[in-house]
């Protein structure tokens, strides 16, 4: 399985966004925006080997 920490990346994301549509007089940092970008990243890898690993067994 994968980490456990995806799924808190995702929901920090999901809480991020929902504050970057809603709260029009809010900025998000730019530090913030690559930190999750680089998170995504992560995730998108894990996510390749754990289905590469499922498609040889």
């Amino acid at each position: 399985m994968l980490d456990q920490k995806f799924h808190r990346w995702l929901i920090k994301g999901f809480d991020t966004r929902l504050i970057g549509d809603y709260h029009v007089d809010t900025q998000i940092e730019a530090d913030l925006v690559a930190n999750m970008i680089n998170q995504a990243r992560e995730f998108l890898e894990a996510a390749q080997k754990y289905l590469e690993s499922k498609d040889k067994k």
